[in-house]
C-alpha cells in the first residue's frame, strides 16, 4: 500500500473504526487511542495489508486487541489497589491531610 493509498484508507476508515471501538470499549477517548495505535501498526505492516482481503478488518481487530489489553491492565491495577488499599503514610507524599496541617501561608 502506497502512502497516498494509506492516507485515503485512514481518512475513510478511522472515523468508522473509532465509532465501533467506542461502542465496544465505552470510551471515545480510549477508542481514539486504540485506533490510532492500530493504524501505526498498520503502517508498519502495510505490505501485509496489501494482501489482506479487508485491511479495515485487520485494523479493527488490532485496535480491539489493544483495547482489551488496556482494559485487562486497568482491571489488574484496580484489583491490586482494592487488595492493598491506599497507602496512607508514605514519606514524601503529599496528601489532603498533609496540606490541611500546614499553616494557611504555607498552603
Amino acid at each position: 500500500m502506497e502512502p497516498a493509498e494509506f492516507d485515503d484508507f485512514y481518512a475513510a476508515s478511522a472515523p468508522r473504526l473509532v465509532g465501533q471501538l467506542t461502542a465496544m470499549l465505552g470510551s471515545h477517548v480510549e477508542a481514539q487511542d486504540c485506533v490510532q495505535e492500530a493504524f501505526i501498526k498498520a503502517w508498519q505492516h502495510r505490505r501485509e495489508l496489501d494482501a489482506a482481503r479487508s485491511p479495515e478488518a485487520w485494523v479493527r481487530r488490532t485496535a480491539w486487541r489493544i483495547g482489551v489489553t488496556r482494559w485487562r491492565q486497568m482491571a489488574a491495577t484496580l484489583r491490586a489497589y482494592n487488595r492493598r488499599g491506599a497507602e496512607r503514610d508514605v514519606p514524601g507524599r503529599w496528601t489532603t491531610s498533609t496540606a490541611t496541617s500546614l499553616p494557611p501561608c504555607g498552603r
